[in-house]
């Protein structure tokens, strides 16, 4: 299994390798994000919005769902807001299923 870390870091080196800086920014709002403190949790929200958003426009559906987690780690730790995040994670354990479907569709190829 492949660690968080090593999944980021092996995808930047990737964009970088292959110039797409459209995919090299889903990197870039992940660590800008995760610079952010949490007395800055709206500002960390939308930066994983956006980078949620660049996911879904590159057809990076793993990318969508790890966004989405970072907003529900957000809303639950740094802003307390038990209601949104349980929203949010039902309609992420949903959109994993899509995830795992493009998964399965391209692990042949």
């Amino acid at each position: 299994m492949i660690s968080v870390a090593d999944w980021i870091n092996g995808f930047r080196a990737r964009a970088l390798r292959d110039k797409d800086d459209a995919r090299l920014r889903l990197t870039d709002f992940y660590l800008l994000s995760r610079s952010l403190k949490s007395e800055h949790p709206d500002q960390k929200l939308a930066r994983y919005e956006a980078g949620g958003n660049l996911a879904r426009q590159l057809g990076e559906p793993w990318w969508q769902l790890f966004f989405e987690f970072w907003k529900i780690s957000t809303l639950l730790c740094d802003k307390l807001d038990t209601s949104a995040a349980l929203d949010l994670a039902v309609r992420a354990a949903r959109s994993r299923q899509t995830a795992l479907r493009w998964v399965s569709r391209t692990s042949d190829a």
